[in-house]
């Protein structure tokens, strides 16, 4: 697991990677295929074609309850008794397969929007959700008159006879959705334009719009992204703008001038666009993107950018955000953070600017992943900071110049020289179960490779389906013979689920804004592609199929287990219209054939807070009389998904009518997803037992994290966690036991709960990883009022105190079981298809009838008679072997006592290695198996003596050993050896030339006549002899072997002090020698002696293994 960007308390924001993590265990959910029954509604409105709900109000509610936590409201109210048709599994569609048919025309543009509304609008007829600048109120698209007034007049019209959006007093924040379409063209603009809640600007796609800034302009901004009617910018949602081309350099180039000003929070898009601006000197100009500081937001992602020119391209100052895809060009600084607690920067590219990040107002966390530098002075200039402050994180940040300083701090001006390969971190920095931290350096941090894509984490810029012409895409409100009303009373269920069945695959399903009422489950089949309006596409639940908390009822499901397809979603609300204990949100089955086929996009989960739902009416008390909804999302392990902005909101304030409801929905995020699983920018807020929780997940990546947790929670406070869900708790919830029965800091909601453990210990709640978790890495969690950041297995490792930064405290780096086995004496080695090898050291007693036994580097023991305490080490092995690397295991060493007696005792030998070691079948049951059920994938030789002929018999060892591999024929096992360079090979050329190995790591150091290091600085008579291997190995049955150039990995690497100082080749030099000898005969990779050593270089950012990798893949170092 890797999480980037973790926020908490109020804040939290992280990215995540999860290559392991423990069994799957289901939670109870619906059958793994929606069946639906058909049955009839005494509430029917018989001048429709269709069953009616007729929300608000209730059919029924139950009678009062009397419970401790009661205020006397309704206790969870059942909604309705009508059932609607449904289909029981997927069939064939009869329309044409959905190709792209590239038109000109964005369907977006063409088609009927006349039917979108604003369902709890006393007079929603006359409200109009969808306006044309052009068609609609007149703008010019020639660029040759004023457009401002119709774009303004655009935004603010409510409709015929409506007072302008520009009051909260009729629309509150929710009832107001206004799509402001603006087809291609130039728009010359010449005053501000103000962006209200519910406004998204969204220019054609195809012919991005371009808003020019007129050079008589008044004022200081552009556009305005701050609906100020609503006071704190943290109270600002449901604001978009998309796909124009902003352009400021027709205005004077001096003046301090910004293009967006963006003071908004969560639910909220600013994306796919273009600001070009004039090239600036250093002191002063356009700015593209700017965040006030008296307007301090609360964004969760702004995506898809680019700058080019200007003074700054944005000038940040907020809360959290992850950047994802930003692209700036000839600024004069690309971001200026004045203020930032949590900000994580992913895939951004730098180019000829003078500073990339002036990050001396991060107050808790950087973090550049994925990202380049090129042709531009510093990437990033700040402070050292101390404890939590000023924490700075780098991933994968290529620069183009290896001599340029990257990183530039106040009191070292070369921190960070060129790039870095893996991970620089500076802050706090933790390893597993240690609760003493460091201050960072270059860590290691493993990538899974299903999450990436050209050695990056994958990413998927949000569909417009701009591909598919109008007749390919279909108004859901237009199809004819299925009504769907989405009036916000009418029970669309059947006719929805009719839709989708009938079209997946062959038309884009178009919701127009309006809450699309629903009784059942809503099921998205593989082959969909779902489109929405702004913030008004609402499917909203109600009924009693949603009442049973122990069996709950999805109420969008997209796929069932197994589905294999595409399901897109973008633009979607997903809510509750009443109290429903029993209904999880929406689930995710379904996985794709690549990355992304199955991925939600600006489509976010709201409970209560809003016009449309009795959870707005009937929660103003206790949140026993208020379980909302048993969960808002569900990944499951069959289910592979990309989500890209997303909040789940369980409402802390009401957004139309004012005031503080108590809702407790029970779950925020489960992700038991072992398929690729890719999070970036979400947040979730106010759920009772956990914001996210990563239940037996593998391959999971999440880039930013936003939670807080709810009100009715903490001190002094009479609701303790798991109330009141304690009766309908599943397998994977936390079940507080660690805490005190009565201690209310203790039992307040999860964070991050990464489990499948009962441990107890006393703490205080933030993020737990258990112990059957690993490789799990958290960089940049932010916490406020948290008094433990990190647990392990409810063991305190971090806390807020010890952390002091930003808003409360920072952990820059928490590597849990993040490091492959650390086996003392270990061998990397790289193969020239970037194939990695561990080899295990050493089994240094064996033969003379002598089962072997050694250990690895005390890790663990293997005693003589082939038992040991080996489980962690199964553990790791196991890790690997997900991670696609093999496991050698050497026998001998230079230590030790070793040799063979006879051919019969090298036949015993290689029983003992095969049973013990290789892979469970095919061996003797009665073996002992020191790592259990794990295995190695094969044997390495390093005989280093020769004493009394103690390496005879090497080659009938092998053959031996070769033998038994017919026993296990799915698996490729290995017979390797590391030898010695001088020829003839000391004290293995029996094994070499009259067996079959399949590597040979020869040791090119600690012999001077034939080191590597005479490539460089000749000193005595002979020569690095790597032909000369080839030549030795010609004829034998080892002529096949690769040949891997065995290196020290550190300058004390050979021998362990300064005398083998001389073997180890400079990062430098490396390029020269490996660019030369890898395309000669046999040539197999690289063999690095010890890489636990190797961590200690740093060169421009990569320790020596990565210099190596770097080198074999590019050709070019670090």
């Amino acid at each position: 697991m890797t999480f980037r960007g973790l926020s908490m308390g109020s804040l939290l924001a992280i990215v995540a990677v999860l290559p392991l993590l423990a069994p799957a265990i289901s939670i109870p959910r619906s059958s793994s295929h929606v069946e639906f029954e058909s049955s009839a509604n005494s509430s029917k409105d018989t001048t429709r074609p269709f069953n009616a709900v007729f929300y608000p109000p209730l059919d029924w509610a139950p009678p009062l309850t009397t419970n401790s936590g009661s205020s006397g409201i309704n206790s969870t109210v059942i909604h309705s008794n009508l059932t609607a048709p449904h289909f029981v599994s997927f069939a064939s569609t009869s329309c044409s397969a959905l190709v792209p048919s590239y038109p000109d025309e964005f369907w977006y543009e063409a088609i009927d929007h006349s039917n979108a509304q604003s369902s709890f609008l006393n007079n929603k007829d006359a409200y109009i959700v969808w306006r044309n600048v052009i068609s609609d109120f007149g703008a010019d698209n020639t660029g040759n008159t004023d457009s401002t007034d119709a774009i303004r007049n655009a935004i603010n019209h409510g409709g015929n006879g409506l007072p302008e959006r520009t009051t909260k007093d009729t629309y509150g924040e929710t009832m107001k959705p206004a799509v402001v379409y603006v087809p291609g063209g130039t728009y010359l603009i010449s005053s501000t334009l103000d962006l209200y809640a519910g406004t998204v600007i969204v220019g054609d796609p195809l012919n991005p719009p371009v808003f020019k800034v007129a050079s008589t302009f008044s004022g200081t901004k552009l556009i305005s992204g701050r609906d100020s009617t609503w006071g704190s910018a943290t109270q600002v949602f449901y604001i978009g703008l998309k796909n124009v081309v902003i352009d400021s350099t027709g205005f004077d180039k001096d003046s301090n001038f910004i293009l967006v000003y963006w003071a908004v929070s969560q639910a909220t898009q600013l994306q796919n666009i273009v600001f070009n601006m004039p090239k600036n000197s250093a002191s002063s100009g356009h700015r593209g993107v700017q965040m006030g500081k008296t307007d301090y937001n609360s964004n969760i992602i702004i995506n898809d950018l680019t700058f080019n020119g200007g003074y700054e391209g944005m000038h940040l100052n907020g809360q959290q955000w992850v950047f994802k895809g930003l692209t700036f060009t000839s600024c004069t600084t690309a971001v200026n953070i004045v203020s930032c607690t949590d900000c994580v920067f992913l895939g951004t590219s730098v180019s000829t600017v003078g500073t990339g990040f002036s990050a001396y107002g991060v107050s808790g966390s950087l973090i550049i992943m994925d990202s380049t530098v090129k042709k531009s002075g510093p990437l990033v200039l700040g402070t050292s900071g101390y404890k939590g402050y000023q924490s700075i994180i780098l991933e994968n940040v290529m620069s183009d110049d290896e001599n340029k300083v990257t990183v530039k701090l106040d009191d070292n001006a070369s921190a960070v020289v060129g790039s870095v390969a893996d991970t620089w971190v500076l802050g706090q920095t933790y390893k597993s179960n240690d609760p003493t931290p460091g201050r960072g350096g270059n860590v290691r941090t493993q990538r899974a490779e299903v999450l990436l894509q050209n050695a990056r984490f994958f990413t998927k810029t949000q569909p417009t389906f701009q591909e598919y012409s109008v007749d390919q895409v279909l108004n859901v409100k237009s199809v004819s013979g299925l009504a769907v009303y989405g009036d916000g009373q009418t029970d669309d269920t059947a006719n929805i689920n009719a839709i989708l069945k009938k079209y997946a695959g062959c038309k884009v399903i178009h919701f127009p804004a309006g809450t699309y009422i629903v009784t059942d489950t809503i099921l998205v089949p593989p082959g969909s592609r779902i489109h929405g309006d702004a913030y008004g596409s609402v499917i909203s639940a109600t009924g009693g199929r949603f009442y049973n908390p122990n069996s709950p009822t999805n109420a969008v499901q997209i796929g069932n287990a197994g589905d294999v397809g595409v399901a897109h979603v973008v633009d979607m609300m997903f809510s509750v219209a009443d109290v429903l204990q029993g209904c999880k949100i929406l689930e995710v089955n379904m996985a794709g054939s690549q990355p992304g086929d199955v991925g939600l996009w600006n489509t976010h989960i709201r409970v209560g807070g809003a016009a449309g739902s009795k959870v707005q009416d009937n929660c103003n008390g206790s949140p026993y009389s208020c379980k909302a909804a048993w969960g808002m999302v569900h990944l499951t392990s069959t289910s592979s998904a990309y989500i890209e902005n997303m909040w789940g909101w369980t409402a802390d304030h009401n957004l139309d009518t004012g005031g503080s409801p108590t809702i407790s929905v029970a779950r925020g995020m489960l992700i038991e997803a072992t398929k690729g699983t890719w999070l970036v920018g979400t947040g979730f807020e106010h759920n009772t037992l956990y914001q996210y929780n990563f239940y037996q997940a593998e391959d999971v990546f999440t880039a930013m994290q936003q939670t807080e947790t709810p009100y009715f929670q903490g001190y002094n406070e009479d609701v303790l966690a798991p109330a009141p869900w304690a009766d309908n708790l599943v397998a994977s919830d936390p079940t507080f036991s660690n805490c005190g029965s009565d201690d209310t800091s203790c039992r307040m909601a999860w964070m991050e709960h990464i489990s499948n453990s009962s441990n107890l210990s006393y703490t205080q709640n933030a993020i737990n990883v258990d112990k059957e978790s690993s490789a799990v890495y958290l960089y940049g969690t932010n916490v406020h009022w948290v008094t433990n950041m990190f647990l392990s297995d409810y063991t305190v490792i971090a806390t807020e105190k010890t952390n002091e930064g930003g808003w409360g405290g920072v952990v820059a780096a928490y590597q849990f079981d993040a490091s492959a086995p650390n086996n003392g004496k270990t061998v990397v080695a790289r193969a020239l298809d970037h194939e990695r090898i561990i080899v295990l050291a050493f089994l240094n007693n064996f033969g003379n009838g002598q089962t072997p036994d050694g250990n690895f580097g005390n890790e663990c023991y293997i005693d003589n008679s082939g038992n040991g305490d080996c489980g962690q080490l199964a553990n790791d092995i196991n890790t690997c072997h997900d991670a696609g690397v093999k496991i050698i295991l050497s026998i001998g060493g230079a230590e030790g006592t070793y040799g063979l007696s006879g051919n019969g005792d090298a036949t015993g030998v290689a029983y003992s290695l095969w049973n013990e070691w290789a892979r469970p079948n095919g061996v003797d049951p009665s073996a002992p198996r020191p790592i259990g059920d794990s295995y190695v994938d094969g044997w390495d030789l390093d005989i280093e003596k020769n004493p009394n002929g103690s390496s005879q018999y090497l080659d009938e060892l092998v053959t031996a050993l070769r033998s038994h591999f017919a026993s296990d024929p799915d698996h490729h096992y290995y017979v390797t050896g590391a030898s010695e360079c001088p020829i003839p090979e000391p004290c293995m050329g029996d094994a070499i030339t009259k067996s079959q190995l399949d590597y040979i790591f020869i040791q090119f150091y600690n012999n001077d006549y034939c080191s590597a290091y005479q490539e460089f600085r000749k000193d005595t008579d002979g020569g690095f002899n790597y032909d000369d291997w080839v030549d030795y190995i010609r004829g034998t049955p080892s002529q096949d072997a690769k040949l891997f150039i065995g290196l020290p990995a550190f300058k004390l690497g050979s021998t362990d002090d300064d005398s083998g100082s001389k073997y180890y080749i400079r990062s430098s030099e490396l390029p020269t020698l490996l660019n030369e000898y890898k395309t000669h005969n046999n040539f197999g990779g690289v063999m690095l002696w010890d890489a636990g050593y190797s961590d200690s270089v740093n060169f421009n950012g990569c320790n020596y293994v990565q210099e190596v990798g770097r080198v074999m893949a590019t050709g070019a170092g670090c």
